[in-house]
């Protein structure tokens, strides 16, 4: 930097401005590299605006309306919308089906039978039941059907510190308490009996080999954790399996037997062996067992397959010995739960169209159909499929709008008009307009950037095609979009004149006659709007209008990704090359202005300082001329 000294001469020149004035014409070629720096990031920002706007178009409408889902809606009624709704996928088919359901899915719920606390201090779990100050921590037993885990009991615990340790065991189990009704709750957070179509178990078991775990849920927690039933997880059988051998239908090669228990009404244990033998038949087995406990105590549901063991009537806490020899019979064979403080989840069972069915959930697929039952149902609900087609109509007018936005965008800026003389301001312009002077100008200087465009006319030609051209695989009466009622706007009007509205021509419209056109369509055929944009063919021409847009688009935006990249931000597409190529000739060039500005002012400096010199002379002489 120049050290200024002028102005010691009282010569009474204005340098700043000589300089200034020198560097002008100088600075006009920076300022030059500076506007087409700037004209480069605004073209670059509209075309990161339109790469926007593809892809999105791309990736969410175009591959949305490639799906049959949503070019082929289905509605569904029912006759019993309070036991079993439904809704259909696209490749449901349209008929009726017949769904009888005989059994709701459930999960294993547990809850007090009566008040569980002692007393009113509930600070701790030693107090509210009365433990006494003997009482030490023990361990309760919790499986979900699939897991164990054990969970600490600390009497010096609050009832809401062990729920909250039960809830992170990582179970399907939930625990609850309600200080209000003062019960314990705790259940399954899935459903269903642990099918072979894995589904999630639902069993809940609780005990193990802790005594004071099982007396603390049956005694303090008042849970009845037995059960009174147990039946098959799954189907062990068919309709004929009644009347096979034991060996025939369970590979029993030698005879076998199990003890069974269960607490009668008056509370005592009633114990018996069941002897098993490998020729009798499975109705034989049954005949067995109800003779020694009493009618209904086995029983063997044919339609889904299912044994079941319930303790008589009256009665409760079924177990079984599981040192007898034939509990791996029981558990594995006929699929029961034996633990003692158990009880499985239930499946949905339901008949389907004349076939009986299971699933370890109420909400599920079948056929495309997705069921969700609620409660049993006496007799079969019908639910019927067909097509939705004001949903399609719908769908197609949202493509529509989907569509007309995005080639507005392209076709304004295609079409933009260019005020060449309006360049970007530099800042020195700008210091001297106002703000709303400086809005208005830079309007019309970023005006018209991407004005005819190679690849957005690219776009906008390739798009028009791939609308306009028929499916060349389809046959009968729909092969375009126009043979449906959509139509693209004519270049060419009734009367043979150029239209002169760019716009409204490259605008998909769905008049009147054209939604008629389209409802009639697709009564004949429901799936016509599909094969028209969904159809994915061996070539291009065989493609539907969705899968050419599609892949029309994604060249075009590759095309736009090298020209101008994918963002305003500079990186190795052309357009970032040409900004970090003005960027660093700027700095270069504003290297050299420095120089020649620091030139000028030395030199001003060192002609100020000689006249500053001639100065002191002239007053030396006159000083001695006057002595």
């Amino acid at each position: 930097m120049a050290i200024r000294t002028y102005g010691l001469s009282g010569s009474g020149i204005d340098v700043d401005q000589m300089v200034k004035d020198l560097m002008k014409a100088r600075r006009a070629q920076y300022d030059n590299l500076y506007q087409k720096k700037t004209l480069a990031e605004w073209k670059k920002t509209d075309y990161s605006s339109i790469y926007s706007q593809l892809k999105d178009f791309r990736n969410n409408t175009l591959f949305n309306y490639k799906l049959q889902s949503t070019s082929t809606p289905k509605k569904v009624s029912g006759t019993n919308d309070s036991a079993v709704t439904a809704t259909a996928n696209a490749d449901a088919l349209n008929m009726t089906h017949q769904i009888k359901v005989d059994q709701v899915a459930s999960g294993v719920q547990k809850t007090s039978t009566a008040g569980i606390s002692v007393g009113t201090d509930k600070t701790s779990i030693r107090s509210q039941f009365g433990l006494g100050t003997g009482a030490t921590p023990f361990l309760i037993t919790i499986n979900d059907g699939t897991k164990s885990k054990d969970v600490l009991v600390d009497p010096d615990q609050s009832i809401y510190d062990l729920v909250s340790n039960i809830n992170k065991l990582g179970l399907n189990v939930q625990a609850n308490y309600d200080a209000t009704l003062d019960r314990f709750f705790i259940g399954n957070t899935t459903k269903g009996a642990n099918t072979a179509l894995d589904f999630t178990s639902s069993g809940i078991e609780v005990g193990g080999n802790y005594a004071e775990g099982i007396s603390f849920l049956q005694n303090s927690l008042k849970l009845d954790i037995g059960t009174a039933s147990r039946s098959s997880s799954a189907s062990i059988g068919s309709a004929d399996s009644l009347t096979k051998s034991m060996s025939d239908l369970f590979g029993l090669t030698s005879d076998t037997s199990f003890t069974m228990s269960y607490i009668d009404g008056s509370g005592t244990t009633v114990s018996k062996t069941i002897n098993v033998s490998s020729t009798e038949t499975l109705q034989d087995f049954i005949n067995n067992i109800n003779s020694e406990f009493g009618a209904n105590v086995a029983s063997f549901d044919p339609n889904y397959g299912r044994f079941t063991l319930a303790a008589p009537a009256g009665g409760k806490d079924l177990s079984f010995d599981q040192s007898s020899p034939g509990i791996d019979f029981l558990k594995d064979k006929l699929k029961l739960n034996t633990q003692q403080y158990a009880e499985n989840g239930k499946d949905a069972l339901f008949n389907l169209d004349g076939v009986y069915l299971s699933q370890g959930k109420n909400d599920f697929t079948i056929s495309g159909v997705n069921y969700s039952i609620k409660s049993t149902t006496s007799s079969a609900a019908s639910v019927t499929v067909s097509a939705d087609i004001d949903k399609t109509i719908e769908n197609v007018k949202s493509f529509i709008t989907a569509y007309n936005s995005l080639i507005s965008k392209i076709t304004s800026e295609l079409n933009e008009d260019r005020y060449s003389d309006f360049t970007p301001l530099t800042d020195a312009q700008k210091a001297e307009m106002k703000e709303s002077e400086i809005l208005a100008w830079e309007a019309k200087a970023k005006s018209g950037l991407l004005r005819r465009d190679s690849i957005l006319s690219d776009i906008q030609r390739s798009l028009r095609s791939d609308f306009t051209s028929a499916i060349s695989g389809l046959t009968g009466d729909y092969k375009t979009a126009s043979s449906i009622g959509l139509k693209l706007g004519s270049y060419i009007d009734d009367d043979g004149k150029i239209v002169t509205d760019k716009a409204a021509r490259e605008q998909i419209t769905l008049t009147q006659a054209g939604e008629l056109k389209l409802r009639e369509a697709l009564e004949k055929d429901p799936n016509i709007v599909y094969k028209i944009f969904g159809t994915n063919g061996d070539t291009s021409s065989e493609d539907g209008l969705m899968t050419r847009m599609y892949d029309t688009l994604d060249t075009m935006l590759k095309r736009i990704e090298t020209q101008a990249g994918t963002s305003a931000v500079e990186d190795q597409s052309s357009l970032g090359k040409e900004i970090t190529d003005y960027s660093e000739r700027m700095y270069n060039l504003n290297l050299k202005l420095q120089d020649e500005e620091n030139m000028y002012y030395n030199r001003f400096n060192a002609m100020e300082t000689a006249l500053q010199k001639l100065s002191n002379q002239s007053s030396w002489l006159m000083q001695q001329f006057s002595s």
